[in-house]
């Protein structure tokens, strides 16, 4: 049976396994993503006066994930977990200390045991099976058995998390390019539909820019982008209505582009283009198609536990 877009093979006990390492991922040297991307922003902090050390910020990952960036937290009295609220914000629920109704999740490794002192890591949490951060009105962390609330987050009404975003199709301008739809899967990941292309162009490849305008002399590291093999360096081949996925290299984030282009280096000529809209509200790439495995290629060392 296919995956869908985001999903894995990986059971729980093989991701489990995978979790007991943990993985350092390098930028090529002298590269650094200065603006790596991590999903959609809920907060930075966790409120006006969190205990325990409680620092980091808050991203949506998807509707069933979210990710903490720079988590600090000195686990001093053990028995902690991240919370979420079920029927009032944050500030409620923290007016008196405690919130009886708040759900207690698994840890980063998806079990249940107390979370450890954390300093500036990023952890990633999965939400209960079946439900979405629209369903809760606030992430913290706290005791799980008590309900005590050390500090945390709202999610805001009517948030929208992160998702595939369809953003449209090729234009077709020279050499019979033509496309279904383009998906932009993740921030790395672009799904083309029925692609059609020629392959007469005598030095065509994909190519992404930041200008307005498709044009050519993007600079590095814009430009041509690999083709869904990861073939770089040669010209595109011919595509008969084929389904492709381009995987931006890691230096860059679709966040940051305008458009994808099938074009022509030499002679600075597009033959089709597709445009992306800003602000794309799109999952971050992670290197294990669904994201509760933290092994994310835009940051150097990263603790799974």
């Amino acid at each position: 049976m296919p995956l869908k877009p985001g999903k894995t093979c990986f059971d729980s006990t093989t991701r489990r396994i995978l979790s007991l390492f943990t993985v350092l991922l390098v930028l090529p040297f002298g590269v650094q993503a200065e603006f790596p991307y991590y999903g959609k922003l809920i907060q930075n902090g966790f409120g006006s006066n969190p205990s325990h050390g409680l620092a980091g910020s808050i991203y949506a990952v998807d509707e069933n994930s979210f990710q903490v960036t720079g988590f600090t937290f000195d686990a001093i009295g053990g028995d902690s977990a991240f919370l979420l609220g079920v029927d009032k914000d944050y500030a409620t629920a923290s007016g008196t200390g405690a919130d009886s109704t708040a759900v207690a999740i698994s840890n980063p490794l998806g079990q249940s045991a107390p979370l450890r002192a954390y300093n500036g890591e990023t952890v990633m949490l999965e939400l209960p099976t079946g439900m979405t951060l629209s369903d809760y009105k606030y992430i913290a962390v706290g005791n799980k058995t008590t309900k005590e609330l050390y500090g945390g987050a709202d999610i805001p009404n009517g948030f929208s998390a992160p998702a595939p975003q369809n953003v449209g199709t090729f234009s077709s301008l020279a050499h019979g390019v033509a496309s279904g739809d383009v998906t932009v899967l993740n921030d790395r990941m672009i799904s083309i539909k029925a692609f059609r292309y020629d392959g007469q162009g005598p030095d065509a490849f994909f190519y992404v820019g930041t200008t307005s305008n498709v044009a050519g002399g993007q600079r590095s590291p814009y430009g041509k982008i690999p083709d869904e093999n990861g073939n770089s360096q040669t010209k595109a081949k011919a595509y008969s209505d084929r389904d492709i996925v381009l995987t931006l290299p890691d230096t860059m984030s679709v966040t940051d582009l305008k458009w994808l282009s099938m074009f022509c280096i030499s002679y600075a000529h597009d033959f089709g283009n597709v445009k992306f809209p800003a602000n794309l509200n799109v999952p971050p790439y992670s290197e294990i198609g669904k994201y509760g495995i933290v092994m994310f290629v835009r940051f150097g060392l990263i603790s799974i536990y």
